[in-house]
């Protein structure tokens, strides 16, 4: 049986890591942070601009009804560069939080790891799907079933009464469905995603984060919302003109594209130097609670003796 992790042990396990792997952690935030900086300096180039505002284009293109081609092409080729970068960065996080024999002045890698957990998310995704659909399925049939009955009750023979009332209590049970919808699906999500850091603990597939979480799903979830609380209120204070200019964005063909191309160049501005850093920290806070988890699941597994192979 796995050693139970504490809810402050979830929340903090990231900030920890700082100071029992300070190399590992300074080396990943410091490359990132480069590599994120070079990023919003591109976007801010002639090129960049260039590029964001023809995806622009081909976004109101297809909001018009044309040019569906285009905009899959854009699309196509920036969720394909996404979730490379995205499979290499996460899988470069999980490395730092739970592989013991890291090394340290590789935080970019391209191997097993990465597979195993591009492999892992795309899992995860088919059952999310899944998931939802299946909560959705039994809160609407639900609400759609008590809705009748009670306006059938409390309305009596009076057509118009029960429409009424079953139009309030339609709109009551949808609010009551939606949160009894998002916190189950979130918690089932939320355990299954230990799976990933469990992967680079272990070195192999594996989907047994729901068995590793055991009795500790609302720890996890609770905990996941304290440090994305803490994401959001710092995304506010570096990225707060993007934000405001996404609110007050215009549909006119002639001023959204400049408008789109302005918002996605670095957004920070000169914060971008305090801010990249401080987004890498975040990001091992925001994956320390799955982690966390999968350190002491790991830890016990007969896996450990298997060969190493990243």
């Amino acid at each position: 049986m796995n050693e139970r992790t504490t809810f402050i042990e979830m929340v903090t396990y990231g900030f920890r890591t700082l100071f029992w792997r300070p190399m590992h952690s300074l080396i990943f935030i410091a490359v990132y942070s480069v590599a994120m900086i070079a990023y919003y300096r591109w976007s801010a180039s002639e090129a960049g601009v260039s590029f964001f505002a023809d995806y622009a284009d081909a976004i109101m293109g297809l909001s018009n009804g044309y040019g569906a081609d285009n905009f899959f092409q854009f699309f196509g080729a920036i969720l394909l560069v996404s979730l490379l970068i995205g499979t290499v960065f996460y899988a470069g996080v999980y490395r730092v939080l739970v592989r013991e024999d890291a090394k340290p002045w590789l935080p970019i890698q391209l191997g097993l790891d990465e597979l195993r957990l591009f492999m892992g998310l795309i899992a995860l995704f088919v059952i999310s799907m899944l998931v939802i659909f299946l909560i959705s399925l039994v809160v609407v049939i639900a609400s759609f079933v008590l809705t009748l009955g009670i306006a059938a009750v409390l309305g009596g023979n009076d057509p118009q009464a029960q429409g009424v009332i079953g139009t309030f209590v339609a709109f009551g049970l949808g609010v009551v469905g939606i949160i009894g919808a998002v916190l189950p699906t979130l918690y089932i999500l939320g355990r299954l995603a230990v799976s990933l850091p469990l992967m680079i603990k272990l070195r192999r597939f594996t989907l047994g984060g729901w068995s590793a979480s055991k009795g500790m799903g609302w720890s996890l979830l609770f905990a996941h919302l304290v440090v994305y609380l803490l994401a959001i209120g710092v995304q506010i204070i570096f990225a707060r003109d993007v934000l405001m200019a996404s609110w007050s964005m215009q549909a006119d063909p002639g001023q959204f594209s400049e408008q789109f191309s302005q918002m996605m160049a670095n957004p920070m501005g000169d914060l971008v130097y305090i801010g990249a850093p401080v987004y890498m920290l975040l990001y091992l806070l925001m994956l320390g609670p799955t982690a966390a988890i999968a350190a002491k699941a790991g830890a016990t597994s007969s896996a450990s003796d298997t060969p190493q192979d990243a």
